[in-house]
């Protein structure tokens, strides 16, 4: 057998190993679900954003208002989910990003508690270093 024909052979048998280790052993996908993880009780202030969560990562970083004060928060959607932001020092949207629910604290609005809240779109950007 000549070199090219064995280079040849040595690809096609790393091809057909790779195809029936993808049979035998298939990814697992996973959807964000409500029941990954109990839901429990949102922490912080709510940033309030006006769109739906679907359970999705979504484009703005909601919570990067957190990195400059360190205040924890959680993002309140427009269908009434919310997720948990990082716990301050850091500022990801952690609840957000695993498709994790929090329980907003509605039983405390409803009963006329103050929730401090902040609308997105009066937070100013700012530049982190």
């Amino acid at each position: 057998m000549t070199r090219p024909q064995q280079t040849a052979l040595i690809v096609c048998g790393f091809i057909l190993v790779v195809t029936v280790a993808s049979r035998l052993f298939p990814p697992v996908y996973r959807t964000p679900t409500e029941d990954i993880l109990p839901s429990s009780a949102c922490i912080g202030a709510a940033l309030n954003v006006d769109f739906p969560y679907l359970g999705t990562v979504n484009e703005p970083w909601t919570c990067q208002v957190q990195c400059t004060d360190g205040k924890p928060r959680y993002i309140l959607y427009s269908n009434g989910k919310a997720t948990q932001c990082q716990e301050p020092p850091g500022c990801n949207d952690t609840g957000e990003d695993t498709g994790v629910t929090c329980i907003p604290p509605q039983a405390a609005t409803s009963a006329g508690a103050s929730v401090p809240q902040t609308n997105v779109s009066e937070v100013s950007p700012t530049t982190l270093p």
